[in-house]
């Protein structure tokens, strides 16, 4: 109902679980890790997620934390800012099911990272995704695979606004395929540091 929520814990905001959901309101987090942990979300919706930063501390915006069964149906109407990486997919299992369902008309302003990703995601649309540093950083671990559909959106970091890359020096059987509609693509620049054993499972362009 419009309020905001502060939160505080060492151990990270809020644990959404069991498909509940949250809208309609602002979540302003102190505390460390993430303001959102994601188990098990229905959606999060109208919701403005402003984090304090704190010196040394990685702050997420939302988590979809470790596990094959972990997830948010959709992010819709979101403003994130002031978080390390604003939405990240921790770890999320070797999946074919989505982490998260859909993003539409959500807007990011990261310290470092305004995505991280290691798990497929539904379409991405009407979204504004800044990173002082990354916009999207997609990335295969081990056996974990990655799939994104940016349409109609603005992506911006200073180092690279899609950074596509593997673990060096470890096996990583999972596939990538990151892709952005032919508008989006002028003028993108995309950093990708793939080796080359995972080369052939990896796709970054234009749908």
């Amino acid at each position: 109902n419009g309020k905001t929520l502060t939160t505080e814990c060492g151990w990270g905001g809020i644990d959404l679980k069991n498909g509940a959901s949250i809208v309609n309101g602002t979540i302003k987090h102190t505390g460390n890790t993430a303001a959102i942990k994601a188990f098990q979300a229905s959606k999060i919706e109208n919701v403005i997620i402003n984090v304090t930063e704190t010196a040394g501390k990685i702050k997420g915006g939302i988590v979809v934390q470790e596990g094959a069964g972990c997830y948010v149906g959709s992010i819709k109407n979101v403003t994130i800012n002031g978080a390390t990486n604003g939405i990240e997919t921790y770890r999320c299992g070797d999946r074919t099911d989505l982490a998260i369902g859909s993003m539409e008309n959500v807007t990011i302003n990261a310290i470092d990272t305004g995505i991280s990703l290691s798990a497929p995601i539904g379409e991405v649309k009407n979204c504004t995704i800044k990173g002082a540093k990354i916009g999207v950083n997609a990335y295969l671990y081990g056996p974990y695979s990655v799939t994104a559909d940016f349409i109609n959106c603005v992506i911006e970091g200073a180092d690279a606004d899609i950074y596509a890359h593997d673990e060096v020096g470890k096996t990583n059987p999972g596939s990538m395929t990151v892709t952005c509609d032919s508008v989006m693509a002028l003028g993108l620049n995309v950093v990708s540091e793939i080796e080359a054993e995972a080369a052939g499972r990896v796709f970054i362009g234009i749908k």
